[in-house]
């Protein structure tokens, strides 16, 4: 029913009557025959995890699930930027622009954070493919450029270390460090490697080094998240009333740190660097939209209804547990 709208061109439905997992379930359902990207977006973090679990237990592929956290806890406190929320940010935009079906879990904070545009993050990414000539000296001017840290041995993103025809380099958008071995200005291998051990992991053909998306020289041009998802792609909206609630209430956070900030400092203007109220109503219309949750005042096309119910509280006991079952055997029975 749901995918039977979709191709009739309702771009809005809003799905009621699912409770606990079920959703994950119904949702991976759909995701498994509407090809292309999917957005989730959960009323809080904490909610976007518990799903992102649901999703990862239930999925075979659990690669294409990927999480998009917020990076900063205040507006404009750089100095408070999670690195690690950093790399996952990095990963996800630098997965989104290269692969064509991926699972995006998130929530208001996180979105509320603009991006690189698409065209920037790809003009300040740089692919290194084994068999292709590089020079060494151009590595290291562009990591340069990139703001990557040049030390003697990496251990966290944004570093990179050259020792004779070795290149070690941590994109931000990847788990582990590269090691480039070249044979005069050719790349003769790549492979991944533990930076406390030095142990090789695994081998690559190429890999892709992305800078610090958050960094002052991507965020010269930038536009929020639902850019980067194809006009094919569907937003799942966990109560969207709570989601403009907390976008509304962090804009109005950060034009108040804006204009009382005095001295040297001058803020770019929040418009820039955030999601406003009108943005959030305006950027997710031309995509497809699944409203559930909290479904008051959600302008949907269809509403699709769902009867599922609590599982019971067994505390235990087996032949609650067992007695329950043998019901639902005999209630499938009935419907045969």
């Amino acid at each position: 029913s749901t995918l039977n709208h979709l191709r009739n061109g309702q771009k809005m439905l809003q799905w009621k009557g699912l409770v606990g997992s079920s959703f994950a379930l119904h949702a991976k359902a759909i995701t498994e025959s509407h090809q292309g990207k999917h957005l989730f977006i959960l009323e809080n973090k904490e909610a976007a995890a518990y799903f992102l679990n649901d999703l990862q237990g239930i999925s075979n592929t659990k690669s294409e699930i990927l999480f998009f956290p917020n990076s900063m806890k205040i507006p404009y406190q750089l100095e408070d930027t999670d690195n690690a929320n950093v790399v996952y940010r990095a990963e996800v935009l630098e997965r989104m622009n290269s692969e064509k079906k991926l699972l995006v879990v998130s929530y208001p904070e996180a979105l509320f954070e603009k991006v690189p545009s698409k065209k920037k993050l790809v003009t300040h990414t740089l692919k290194i493919s084994v068999g292709v000539q590089y020079s060494i000296d151009f590595l290291n001017e562009l990591l340069f450029e990139y703001q990557f840290e040049r030390v003697d041995f990496v251990y966290q993103p944004g570093q990179f270390a050259i020792r004779g025809g070795i290149v070690d380099v941590f994109s931000y958008a990847s788990d582990l460090p590269f090691r480039v071995e070249f044979f005069g200005d050719e790349v003769e291998s790549i492979r991944s490697f533990d930076p406390a051990s030095q142990r090789s992991m695994a081998n690559f053909s190429f890999f892709n080094v992305v800078p610090n998306v958050q960094s002052t020289a991507l965020m010269e041009e930038v536009s929020d998240v639902f850019s980067y998802f194809g006009s094919d792609a569907l937003v799942w909206i966990e109560h969207a009333s709570v989601m403009e609630d907390v976008i509304r209430g962090l804009f109005k956070k950060a034009q108040k740190i804006a204009s009382e900030s005095t001295g040297e400092f001058i803020p770019t203007s929040p418009e820039k660097l955030f999601l406003s109220p009108e943005q959030l109503e305006k950027s997710p219309q031309p995509l497809s939209r699944i409203f559930w949750g909290n479904t008051e005042n959600n302008p949907a096309n269809a509403v699709i209804e769902f009867k599922t119910i609590p599982q019971p509280a067994f505390n235990k006991n087996f032949d609650l547990l067992r007695g329950d079952l043998q019901n639902y055997l005999k209630i499938g029975r009935a419907h045969v």
